[in-house]
């Protein structure tokens, strides 16, 4: 009895559960177990239905009571829902904008029917794709997935332009004339999204599944169907002309203007902070706020509670050696009680010891009983019974696993974890821990440090995964335009994510793992860009024209990431729209020398024909 907890003045209870009087309220703290992953929907709508339900009641038996809950399934169910409102929201804008666009520029049902057919077989596929390899889907890679849209549209755009343009080529000479660029975009962005397969962390395989399968899919509708289901027709002089004249810059000004953009994004990089606390990147309900510090206040000072999620791992083969090794690490502590299984449980061998030593006591007649009871002022009678009663009893020792199986041990029970070479207790200790070193199976523990420790690791991989598809990306530009070719190709991306990374210093946002993403999708997009530039060298005004409109619809796609209801998706929606804008005017530097020299008399040849 001695070794169990202190008792809290502030604490009492009510029936089975545990009570705290503070701020003239009673505060019942009941403690639940899910049995269910707290990441299955189903399961957060039915606890979500059952609490409603919960509330309704109490408040019916008492209007001044109120009910407060918090949990990991609460917080998953808040992103949950804070997703799928993006996704409806972000995706519908998204589309709006771009059939608006292709309306504008084509002024034909047909494109808008294409493209909206490729759309929505890239992403099936992305999703059966992701369904057949993980057998189910995250809601990060939903809202990051359907984001697949300004890049499945490159592929048709560059197309329709040309055949828009060309009314003279057949379907099959057109794709022919653009093929090449398709390719190599193809394989650009597919070599981007690879690499997040290395970056270790589950959500961003699946993205890169996901995205890989859907950017296949729309490539091979792009080669097979286009040809046939689209006809010549006559783009938009207007539009045309806008989206020619407003980036066709003399190289001098260009440079001029991205030399001013790259001193302002070097003036952020200073300020960029690198974080990998995961709670940042989670959007939280004032509501759900609210009722989580309520119910941690109401905790602070309850016997267990650190004031962090901190703990001792002690480790052994078996229950009882663990609870023998923790009861030596609590005794050896300074300073506030540690809190642990032990305080409830003791170990086999010493309830073994109290046994004994409460044997002693009925030994020869319970003389030695009989003699403490006498000194208390206990009628004999009292002696008498007992050592009758214990005549006539089994004393046993239950085992321990079997007492802690009993219902009264429910709350403690959690404390208790397998490992791989037998069990764990995990052992609360207040303020500064100090392992001594004779106790090698005891390890301190901070889960937020470990989170983070994690994050951090994916996001190193992920940089070397930037990096790594980066010297691809040139290997392979490089065997088709030679090495000088390959890295002019592939620079303006390049600059585009430096860019990206000082804005994001520049706006406040912190480089994580989502800012990587961003950072690889960039690459794989901005390479696009100068390529379809340099593979349509011949008919620049057609490209320029192509590329312009591809850009607006990844600015589109992506950009109004920024907008989410989730810190991380904004960061991501932010960076990415940085680069991509960054990447499309640096685009042309791409070219070779000769068709710099003769492009505006070439745009507007182009112009001319295509009107």
């Amino acid at each position: 009895v001695t070794q169990l907890p202190a008792p809290n003045d502030d604490w009492t209870s009510l029936g089975d559960v545990p009570a705290r009087v503070a701020n003239n309220e009673i505060r019942a703290l009941i403690n639940a177990r899910l049995t269910k992953s707290p990441l299955d929907p189903a399961v957060q709508q039915q606890l979500s239905d059952l609490l409603a339900s919960s509330e309704r009641a109490v408040q019916r038996a008492c209007e001044q009571c109120a009910l407060h809950w918090t949990g990991a399934i609460r917080y998953s169910e808040a992103t949950r829902k804070a997703a799928e409102r993006d996704i409806k929201l972000l995706s519908t804008m998204a589309s709006l904008g771009i059939l608006l666009l292709f309306t504008l520029t084509f002024r034909a049902i047909r494109p808008l029917l294409v493209t909206a057919g490729t759309i929505l077989s890239a992403i099936l596929a992305g999703l059966a794709t992701s369904f057949a390899v993980f057998g189910t889907v995250h809601v990060l890679t939903l809202v990051f997935g359907t984001t697949l849209l300004g890049l499945c549209v490159d592929y048709l755009l560059h197309f329709m332009v040309h055949r828009w343009a060309h009314a003279d080529d057949s379907g099959a000479a057109a794709l022919r004339a653009v093929a090449p660029g398709l390719l190599l975009g193809l394989a650009s962005s597919v070599t981007a999204f690879l690499f997040l397969l290395f970056a270790g962390f589950p959500a961003l395989s699946q993205l890169a599944v996901f995205s890989i399968a859907g950017l296949l899919t729309a490539w091979l509708l792009v080669h097979l169907c286009l040809p046939e289901l689209l006809t010549p027709g006559t783009a938009n002089n207007v539009v045309a002309r806008l989206a020619i004249t407003r980036v066709a810059l003399s190289t001098k000004a260009r440079l001029v203007l991205l030399a001013a953009i790259g001193m302002i994004a070097l003036t952020g990089i200073p300020q960029l902070r690198i974080v990998d606390d995961v709670r940042g990147l989670q959007a939280v309900p004032d509501a759900l706020s609210d009722d989580n510090h309520f119910v941690r206040t109401t905790l602070e000072g309850m016997p267990g509670d650190t004031g962090n999620a901190d703990f001792v791992l002690v480790e052994a083969p078996d229950l009882d050696t663990a609870l023998e090794r923790e009861m030596q690490l609590l005794n050896s502590m300074e300073g506030p009680d540690g809190f642990g299984l032990s305080r409830f449980l003791l170990p086999q061998g010493a309830r073994e010891a109290n046994l004994r030593a409460y044997a002693a006591l009925f030994e020869n007649d319970g003389r030695q009983l009989r003699l403490i009871l006498s000194a208390f002022g206990f009628r004999p009678a009292l002696a008498d019974d007992l050592v009758a009663r214990y005549t006539t009893s089994t004393a046993d020792v239950t085992p321990s696993a079997t007492l802690l199986a009993q219902p009264a041990f429910d709350a403690q029970r959690t404390l208790l974890v397998t490992v791989e070479n037998g069990v764990a207790l995990m052992t609360r200790i207040p303020g500064d821990v100090r392992i001594p070193e004779q106790m090698p199976w005891a390890r301190f523990i901070r889960p937020l440090e470990k989170i983070e420790s994690t994050f951090s690791s994916i996001r190193q991989r992920g940089t070397i995964a930037v990096a790594a598809a980066w010297l691809l990306m040139l290997s392979i530009l490089s065997f088709r335009y030679g090495p000088v070719g390959g890295v002019r190709v592939l620079a303006p991306a390049l600059f585009g994510a430096c860019v990206a990374v000082g804005f994001l210093g520049l706006a406040g946002w912190p480089l994580n793992i989502f800012s990587l993403v961003a950072l690889i999708l960039v690459l794989g997009i901005g390479a696009d860009y100068a390529l379809f530039l340099r593979e349509g060298a011949a008919h620049i005004g057609t490209a320029r024209l192509a590329t312009t409109l591809a850009a607006a619809t990844s600015l589109l796609s992506f950009g109004l990431l920024a907008f989410s209801s989730l810190p991380a998706l904004r960061a991501f929606g932010f960076a990415i729209s940085i680069g991509i804008l960054t990447a499309f005017l640096a685009a042309p530097l791409a070219l070779p020398l000769m068709a710099e020299r003769k492009r505006a008399s070439q745009r507007m040849d182009e112009l001319d024909e295509a009107a």
